[in-house]
């Protein structure tokens, strides 16, 4: 199973209606992700708008997930997959937790042993999930 894949059945079992996704890469997460009908903010420091599509239930903001964390609101949920440094990756988990009663993120692995770090020093009682991932239920 995907990471698409269980974020969109967790959206649907707990009934979310709001989501962040920090970093978009090439926005096919953000595409699926708008199919289950959440209201989705995606968070990126590079114009995504010309591969995102035009949805009522999408928000785009060009700008860092700190900045973007910094504006407020409150979401059910928020993914994080940017900057995989330890700092990147400890700042957005420092600056969205706040903000969420389940947040979690992608690229938990040898290959990213920022992401490794930074989650295992911030929430080390994290559990692993599909494809990667990493959550925390607060």
């Amino acid at each position: 199973m995907d990471r698409v894949i269980w974020l969109s059945e967790m959206i649907k079992k707990n009934g979310w209606t709001s989501g962040v996704e920090v970093g978009v890469g090439q926005g096919s997460t953000s595409r699926k992700l708008l199919l289950t009908g959440i209201h989705l903010t995606c968070v990126d420091i590079v114009d995504k708008t010309k591969i995102l599509p035009i949805d009522p239930n999408l928000r785009f903001l060009k700008m860092t997930s700190v900045e973007a964390a910094k504006l407020g609101g409150f979401y059910d949920f928020v993914f994080i997959d940017a900057d995989h440094s330890y700092e990147a990756v400890k700042a957005d988990i420092e600056a969205w937790s706040p903000l969420t009663n389940f947040i979690c993120g992608h690229d938990y692995c040898n290959k990213w042993p920022g992401v490794m770090k930074a989650v295992d020093e911030i929430y080390p009682k994290a559990i692993l999930t599909q494809d990667l991932c990493w959550a925390v239920q607060k």
